[in-house]
């Protein structure tokens, strides 16, 4: 026996066993079909559940998530921004496993669709539902020659309805972005519309201790040490970098320093303040550039710095040199605190983190004439 679906003017046709009516949606998840003709359409999903410990405050999040949603009578809107590999997808995947529990239905949206044919889609769905839109600037943003604000940004227009509760429904509805600018600015400083900003930053040094205890398997103590002062000196230290330093440290079975060079990673070194650590027998005094401009250091290579010195009491000009110092004369490797032993000079640099301030020519001047030279 064949059913007959009319829709408007349309007319399709299906098998018996082809269709089943439910008067629910299941609580699954569910990925965004669209046909030739521009109808959308839900497909399931095979969501695979996490089974992995979870690190930092995650689990917390999620918690914050559903209660705030459960406590309202109207959408709640939640955007995670931030680099890749920091923690944003796992969240998500979280919030998926969290809705699934409490019987609502996902729906994923990860590819270029029309957002205003979408939010009229949800409209029909007459009872709440976990909406998902992982990596929100990379599908819903196009580059463009035009100039302004929203530039590139037009389709997003199309969620506003949604996200205001021109609907009868409550949804949650998630976005995450790894670039921030890519989204709409209507999306930005509107609690009404997106409660939540999560903003995703590199590990903290609790979550890579944690990591580290659990998963380094070769010289714990020295080796949890590098990687939280190396994760200060890398531009992303995300889970992948964590991953990866800490399988070629248990592999080799060595120490971070001697496996770091080779990984594909981007370093950002910290800035520091250099001074001469004085010592019995002195007879110099020493100043450096880092006086009054500090400096960046990469633990991992060779760095260079320019250094005054003289005799003791005496009023002379300063005599400047470069010196050249790295991983071979590092002697004391504290959290805050480095050493670097100089055999060539006699000295010992003591390089202390410190927050750069920009002076112009004249105040360098003004400050100490010791300095002209120094630059």
């Amino acid at each position: 026996m064949s059913n007959y679906i009319v829709n408007n003017d349309t007319v399709d046709v299906l098998s018996e066993n082809c269709i089943t009516i439910l008067k629910n949606l299941p609580a699954k998840v569910y990925t965004i079909n669209v046909s030739l003709q521009g109808q959308i359409s839900l497909k399931e999903h095979n969501f695979i559940f996490n089974s992995k410990k979870i690190y930092g405050d995650l689990n917390k999040k999620v918690q914050r998530i559903f209660k705030t949603y459960e406590s309202r009578d109207k959408n709640l809107g939640v955007l995670l921004s931030g680099l890749k590999g920091t923690g944003k997808s796992l969240l998500i995947k979280l919030c998926i496993e969290r809705a699934i529990k409490d019987n609502i239905p996902v729906i994923l949206v990860n590819q270029k669709i029309n957002l205003n044919k979408f939010s009229d889609f949800i409209k029909k769905i007459d009872e709440k539902v976990v909406c998902v839109f992982d990596e929100f600037d990379k599908f819903s943003y196009e580059d463009t020659d035009t100039c302004g604000e929203d530039s590139g940004k037009e389709s997003q227009f199309g969620l506003l309805g949604l996200l205001d509760g021109v609907n009868e429904n409550k949804n949650l509805y998630l976005f995450s972005c790894n670039s921030l600018y890519k989204i709409n600015q209507f999306f930005l400083s509107r609690p009404g519309r997106i409660f939540y900003h999560f903003k995703f930053d590199s590990l903290s040094s609790e979550v890579i201790q944690e990591y580290l205890k659990d998963n380094l398997k070769v010289q714990i103590d020295t080796n949890i040490s590098q990687f939280i002062k190396t994760s200060k000196s890398i531009f992303n230290f995300s889970f992948d970098v964590l991953q990866a330093l800490t399988e070629e440290c248990n592999l080799y079975k060595t120490t971070l320093d001697k496996v770091i060079n080779d990984i594909n990673i981007e370093f950002r070194p910290c800035d520091y303040k250099i001074k001469v650590l004085p010592q019995a027998g002195d007879k110099f005094e020493y100043i450096t550039k880092t006086d009054i401009s500090p400096e960046p250091i990469n633990l991992f290579t060779t760095n260079t710095l320019r250094i005054g010195k003289r005799l003791k009491g005496s009023n002379d000009d300063y005599e400047w040199k470069n010196i050249i110092f790295g991983p071979s004369n590092l002697i004391e490797n504290g959290t805050d605190r480095l050493v670097y032993k100089i055999e060539k000079e006699n000295i010992l640099l003591e390089c202390t983190q410190a927050i750069s301030i920009d002076y112009n020519i004249a105040d360098i001047f003004n400050m100490n004439n010791n300095y002209r030279n120094a630059f």
